[in-house]
């Protein structure tokens, strides 16, 4: 791993930490350009080949020319559940939203984050149901289904804009991607929701949010009729890398593209601190840890992997990386005394 590498991750965890907001965002940037491409993931709970894709692109990918923003997991508490949406569908909530909606400061920051000045392209990453095709070949593959697709709202942005035609990018990124298929059957396509006139729900959208306020935006579907997790990471990195080679970002990656590799990844968990004097290892931990030390009151969870997320209960702490339970904790609760020193 070389220096720049080092440097670029050291920034960008640096900024995760001292984010105070809904939304974690992971920010890799050089000083040569403003030309940013934001990946937003886990929108929907219940998509892991979005948030799982995600999270390898923010610690293990080295951005070595203008900049790269990344939100691993928009939706945490429906990622935990496993769920598309606990609170209803965040995907549906970016033309109106009530006050007192749960999502209110969620969609607000990553609205906000979207409307950057230095943002130039959106990327929202998901997986849906079957493969795409125009016509009807059987209940999987057929013309409502989803999947390995690059979903555009409209052909081109109203206003001339860098990466306005999307029609024309998102059929690049589809001929690329069919060039690097693990099977036939995987293939990718373009499809157009021409929302404006046809999609109603799709009018509620973060991608049609985006491209109403002149931003190029698309969506990225693979399959969850893929047969594993690592293939359906594998199509969002290389859709990611597509669009990172249309915008001349230049990128490495310490590992090969690969499912066996992708696999590895995903399976080591990293490790969590509980307030700074606690070390587990999570890849190989035991099902369920009793009388772990807790403090009564305020505990600090520390996570090496992004995905990482603590749910509490009264009597347990249920610890998830993504939507995978990895262990249980129960806790054996202390109080720590404060000493006084009088002077």
């Amino acid at each position: 791993m070389n220096k720049h590498f080092n440097k670029i991750l050291f920034i960008s965890f640096y900024l995760l930490c001292n984010l105070e907001a809904n939304v974690q965002l992971i920010k890799k940037e050089n000083n040569d350009s403003n030309t940013t491409l934001l990946v937003i993931a886990g929108i929907h709970g219940n998509e892991p080949g979005s948030y799982f894709a995600a999270s390898i692109l923010a610690t293990h990918y080295n951005i070595k020319t203008k900049n790269l923003w990344v939100v691993p997991n928009l939706n945490k508490d429906s990622i935990r559940a496993n769920k598309r949406g606990i609170h209803g569908d965040i995907s549906r909530k970016f033309l109106t939203l009530k006050r007192n909606n749960p999502h209110k400061d969620i969609i607000e920051e990553i609205k906000k984050l979207i409307l950057s000045k230095n943002v130039s392209l959106v990327l929202n990453l998901h997986d849906s149901h079957g493969f795409y095709r125009k016509e009807f070949q059987g209940s999987i593959f057929n013309p409502n289904a989803w999947g390995q697709t690059c979903v555009i709202d409209q052909c081109k942005l109203d206003q001339n804009q860098a990466f306005g035609n999307l029609n024309k990018i998102a059929s690049t990124v589809k001929k690329n991607l069919n060039l690097n298929l693990l099977q036939k059957h995987h293939a990718f396509d373009v499809r157009n929701t021409k929302t404006k006139f046809e999609d109603e729900a799709m009018q509620l959208s973060l991608t049609y949010f985006a491209v109403t306020n002149n931003k190029p935006a698309f969506a990225i579907e693979s399959s969850k009729n893929l047969s594993s997790l690592s293939q359906k990471v594998y199509y969002q990195l290389l859709a990611i890398e597509e669009f990172m080679n249309i915008m001349d970002i230049a990128f490495t990656r310490n590992f090969n593209l690969k499912e066996k590799s992708i696999q590895k990844i995903i399976q080591s968990y990293g490790e969590i601190r509980i307030n700074d004097n606690i070390r587990l290892k999570l890849s190989n931990i035991k099902n369920k840890l009793s009388f772990v030390p807790i403090e009564l009151g305020i505990n600090k969870f520390k996570f090496t992997n992004l995905l990482g997320d603590i749910q509490k209960t009264k009597n347990k702490y249920f610890v998830f990386i993504g939507n995978k339970l990895v262990t249980t904790l129960k806790p054996q609760y202390f109080q720590i005394e404060k000493i006084v020193q009088k002077i």
